[in-house]
């Protein structure tokens, strides 16, 4: 892999780290402000951009 393609991959983790930090955020029982079935999307969101985060690292 050239430089590029590693600098690449690093910007696009930095870019994946606050989204899930605000998914924790609104995920936390002290907000209690989502439905079951919002935090269940909110979930399954987070599941997909941990799964980004895995595929890039990869």
């Amino acid at each position: 892999m050239n430089q590029n393609s590693f600098k690449n991959k690093d910007k696009l983790l930095d870019n994946l780290t606050l989204p899930i930090v605000f998914l924790d955020m609104l995920l936390d029982e002290k907000y209690g402000f989502l439905s079951h079935t919002q935090s269940e999307k909110i979930v399954k969101i987070k599941e997909n951009v941990l799964d980004a985060v895995t595929l890039i690292k990869s």
